[in-house]
């Protein structure tokens, strides 16, 4: 997977690369905008567009002229149409503005509207899990089924989950179409019964089971530090494709040490080969340290 953005939002010239990545850094510095856009290229490709106007509003994506005043100042500037480049397996995908276009190694063409609905029809999973909900576009292959745009919500009541498919909810050990989740000690419980990060944790191991493409933003919430350390390894041994949004210099950590492509992002991006040159994770050690005394107590 190589993401090259020449100008989106505020990012400029960004080049992210590998099949399993972490993206940290500070509030509004664009990780969720490289998530979404990630989202847009490869969703147009399977079974159905998943575009996020409020993530990447449309002043961002085509060029406009825009008007600047202050008091009695007034000014004129002209924004930078979206210009992005997304290699993905077989596929390369451009964005050029509002409009997209595709293609594949052996040489068939598509292209369409950021925002009109359609795709190209592609044999592509795509997931998408944040704070509240899951969501997965593309054809499950084992389950011969299209699931386009079907959504698993973690607050309040949640009756199915997102794949019904008995073949991956065996090998998750879930009943048939994933009511149930089998816990060692009380046996068959109801999802609907578990906790929120219960819920979450099985959503991010289904969409690794089932997926392609798999995009988790704050990936933390709602995880204690053993789902964490368990879901990373899982996901480095993962066939699927996967970034990481993240605001935890413990989550960085433990995906850099399971070989996770670590990359800081503010403005720009770029790559984190040593954690003592990232001065956000060594504020957030400082801030730990300053509040557990040496030896813990």
């Amino acid at each position: 997977m190589l993401i090259q953005i020449k100008t989106l939002k505020m990012l400029k010239d960004v080049v992210i690369e590998g099949d399993k990545v972490v993206l940290y850094g500070p509030n509004g510095s664009g990780k969720s905008t490289v998530i979404h856009l990630l989202l847009l290229a490869l969703t147009k490709l399977s079974a159905r567009q998943y575009y996020n106007s409020d993530v990447l509003p449309g002043p961002v994506l085509e060029r406009a002229g825009a008007v600047v005043q202050f008091r009695k100042f007034r000014a004129e500037r002209e924004l930078d149409r979206a210009s992005v480049v997304v290699s993905f397996g077989m596929f390369q995908v451009n964005i050029d503005g509002y409009n997209l276009s595709a293609k594949r190694d052996d040489g068939s063409k598509w292209s369409s509207p950021v925002t009109s609905p359609d795709g190209w029809g592609q044999d592509l999973v795509v997931w998408h899990v944040d704070e509240v909900k899951a969501r997965q576009v593309g054809a499950v292959r084992e389950c011969g089924t299209v699931f386009g745009g079907e959504e698993a919500h973690f607050v309040g009541d949640l009756e199915l989950f997102v794949v019904r498919c008995p073949k991956v909810a065996r090998r998750l050990y879930m009943e048939v179409y994933y009511d149930r989740s089998y816990d060692p000690d009380l046996g068959w419980i109801p999802i609907r019964h578990l906790s929120y990060g219960q819920r979450r944790r099985l959503a991010i191991e289904a969409a690794l089971e089932t997926g392609d493409f798999v995009a988790v933003e704050n990936f933390e919430t709602g995880l204690h530090v053993d789902y964490i350390a368990e879901l990373i390894k899982q996901i480095a041994e993962s066939d699927a494709a996967v970034v990481l949004e993240t605001h935890s210099g413990l989550v960085l950590r433990l995906a850099m040490r399971y070989g996770l492509h670590a990359y800081y992002v503010e403005q720009g991006a770029r790559r984190i080969e040593r954690l003592d040159d990232v001065g956000l994770f060594q504020r957030e050690l400082s801030a730990y340290q300053a509040v557990v005394p040496h030896g813990g107590s």
